[in-house]
């Protein structure tokens, strides 16, 4: 090789290790100090920690829990276990014969992220020992399975009033993906094939989503796409803090409209559900779970996508009785309160008492219009 080419390669590969250098320092500098993350960087984060999905494939609903099992989360803030029963929902064996209400959703009405007797479900049966309540809610779920989960395992139940937990956060974007799993034909295990984005992906992907730098690029390019600001984290008088993302609202928001198909489609969830239990004799009540963001934006003065209010709005029209969320935990958040986990976009405990009392107090108030029983 001649010296000038020689010289050359010498700089190239000089250049190359300078650059590896600066990208190994830059990882394990973040590592160290993962607070300088994009907050939606440490989210993303925060999911790759947790375990893969170990459902048991299912082809009409796409997947349930293993069933009689007992499985602890310690990822980031989440240390926490539950327990399901022998259909593989998070309840007390046996299973019962019937029950006076059913709970549909994703993991706001699971209550992922507390432990089984802390979740707002297991309060509002605590506070209502006449009532049977069983919990179909499972992580991940869209709209469109909440429907057929409680058409497979909820209407055998007979229940007087079926619960149906609307989370706008995700369950949108949750409600294209799940359409995309049915046009591919229900391939195998839904929870699997959604962690995996359709196919397994390459080992060299799935090792750049544990890399803190990867997420710090990727999010930082995203929020300068949207033109999305920084929002300071917000801290509490114990010391605690909540970390906000409202990228994530933004990409969801724009699906947030009634022309968008995903939104026609989690409407005709809803429509489904309500048919099924009128056909039964049941009532239907709609709970708006809010995001972190929905609740103290407000009250910092911070902008907000609009991403909640749409579906607020598509449900009221149709005459069905709703409660959002948003209004009881904003109240218990004036009073300086942390209701959700630092990083993780779930209700803590604290919020999760938030909501049992609030959903506790309407079915109190509605009793009589769906027949429940405070009895001994």
């Amino acid at each position: 090789m001649a010296p000038r080419l020689r010289g050359i390669a010498l700089n190239l590969l000089l250049v190359a290790l300078s650059v590896g250098i600066v990208l190994v320092g830059a990882e394990v500098f973040l590592r160290i100090f993962p607070r300088y993350l994009p907050p939606a960087a440490r989210l993303r984060l925060l999911w790759a920690a947790q375990p893969d999905p170990s459902g048991v494939a299912n082809p009409y609903t796409g997947y349930v829990y293993p069933a009689s099992v007992q499985q602890r989360i310690n990822a980031g803030d989440l240390d926490f276990a539950y327990t399901t029963d022998e259909h593989g929902f998070r309840n007390r064996s046996p299973w019962p014969d019937s029950a006076d209400i059913v709970v549909i959703g994703d993991s706001e009405a699971f209550g992922w992220g507390v432990a089984d007797d802390s979740t707002w479900s297991a309060q509002v049966a605590r506070a209502l020992p006449g009532s049977r309540i069983v919990n179909l809610a499972l992580p991940g779920m869209a709209p469109k399975q909440y429907f057929r989960v409680y058409r497979q395992f909820g209407a055998p139940l007979h229940p007087k009033l079926v619960i149906f937990g609307l989370f706008p956060g995700n369950d949108l974007s949750d409600e294209r993906e799940f359409d995309a799993w049915l046009d591919a034909g229900s391939p195998g295990n839904y929870a699997t094939w959604k962690f995996n984005h359709g196919s397994k992906p390459p080992l060299a992907e799935r090792m750049m989503e544990h890399s803190y730098l990867f997420w710090a690029l990727r999010e930082t390019r995203r929020g300068l796409q949207q033109r999305m600001h920084s929002v300071p984290p917000m801290t509490f008088p114990d010391g605690s803090r909540i970390q906000f993302a409202p990228s994530f609202m933004a990409r969801e928001a724009m699906l947030a409209t009634p022309e968008d198909p995903n939104f026609v489609q989690v409407m005709q969830a809803i429509d489904s559900t309500r048919a099924l239990a009128q056909e039964q004799g049941a009532a239907m009540l709609v709970i708006v779970f809010p995001t972190k963001e929905d609740v103290y934006f407000p009250l910092r003065g911070d902008s907000l996508p609009p991403l909640r209010a749409p579906l607020v709005r598509a449900v009221a029209e149709r005459g069905i009785p709703y409660l959002d969320l948003t209004i009881p935990m904003q109240e218990e958040a004036r009073k300086q309160r942390r209701l959700f986990f630092e990083i993780d976009g779930h209700p803590d405990g604290a919020g999760y008492h938030v909501i049992a009392q609030a959903v506790l107090a309407h079915l109190r108030e509605h009793a009589g219009d769906y027949h429940l029983s405070e009895r001994q």
